[in-house]
């Protein structure tokens, strides 16, 4: 490099009077056109900041759309009680009769093959999973009084399904006294 520099040092009277040909520059040009330009390599770095800016675009979306857009969520269940004191007061009745009536049937003595408890359990399960429906039915439309309607008429069964096992478990525990649990006195047979 230090040759070149003195050589054009030394010459420099002859490259001073000396003009290029005629279209040097555009030759010169065209040529720096061409030539691709080194590539450099992709910094991580910027990669990175791409990424963390497309997380934070995202997860500013869903929070804005959670908390502005979506429709409040609301309890996917409502009982009747979260309607009035009216109705917080028929829901007490309701479930302290069939809440009674459950503690009557567990402090019954069932048959050895519990199959009075099986019909029950299984009647219940049933009951239930009408009345969760009747919840979320209720949560989607808190004021249709066709919804309240029905719950308090579904309260109202189950007392008197509950009601009418119970009765026919005593009738049937009167009838065969014989099949009930033994309670601490054994017959003896001579």
């Amino acid at each position: 490099m230090k040759e070149l520099e003195k050589l054009i040092q030394e010459n420099r009277a002859f490259f001073d009077q000396h003009e290029p040909a005629e279209g040097h520059l555009e030759r010169f040009r065209q040529k720096l056109g061409m030539a691709s330009p080194a590539k450099k390599p992709f910094p991580i770095y910027r990669m990175a900041r791409a990424a963390a800016l497309v997380v934070l675009v995202l997860l500013s979306s869903l929070w804005l759309y959670e908390h502005l857009v979506s429709p409040p969520k609301t309890d996917q269940s409502m009982t009747l009680g979260a309607l009035s004191p009216e109705m917080r007061e028929v829901e007490f009745y309701y479930t302290s009769l069939i809440n009674s009536k459950y503690r009557e049937i567990e402090e019954m003595e069932f048959m050895e093959d519990h199959t009075a408890r099986e019909m029950l359990e299984k009647e219940m399960h049933v009951m239930d999973s009408v009345y969760l429906n009747l919840q979320k039915e209720l949560a989607a439309h808190p004021g249709d009084e066709r919804v309240v309607s029905a719950i308090i008429e579904h309260y109202d069964l189950k007392v008197k399904v509950i009601s009418y096992m119970l009765s026919q478990m005593k009738e049937i525990h009167e009838l065969y006294p014989h099949n009930q649990k033994q309670t601490g006195h054994e017959s003896t047979e001579i």
